[in-house]
């Protein structure tokens, strides 16, 4: 008897999660959706560029690290995006990677 009290228990949970799951999941679907607000309109800012809006210490490290950064980026990602690009079908590679590649390229 407490065999079978336990069993219906672990159904009871596992049909509850299921259907927890599928009442989460019904709003991921890939229905096209009309937005019905427009994001506000950026104001522009009179604030006046000085020396001590530059002072942060990680603006000292970005410019350190920017020229890393690029390095490994012609080094190792854009390889890996040609390589990607010559077996479009093995890799997933897709025309909107291509058009995102190709943006890219140009501002370099």
């Amino acid at each position: 008897m407490k065999t079978l009290n336990w069993t219906l228990g672990i159904r009871l949970v596992l049909v509850g999660g299921l259907l927890s799951a599928l009442l989460l999941a019904g709003c991921a679907g890939k229905q096209r959706t009309v937005d019905l607000h427009t994001a506000p309109v950026a104001q522009a800012s009179d604030t006046p560029a000085n020396a001590t809006s530059y002072g942060h210490p990680f603006r000292l490290v970005a410019f350190v690290l920017h020229p890393v950064g690029v390095a490994l980026d012609y080094l190792i990602v854009r390889p890996v995006y040609y390589v990607a690009s010559l077996a479009p079908g093995l890799f997933g590679y897709t025309p909107e990677d291509e058009a995102a590649f190709r943006t890219e390229q140009r501002t370099y």
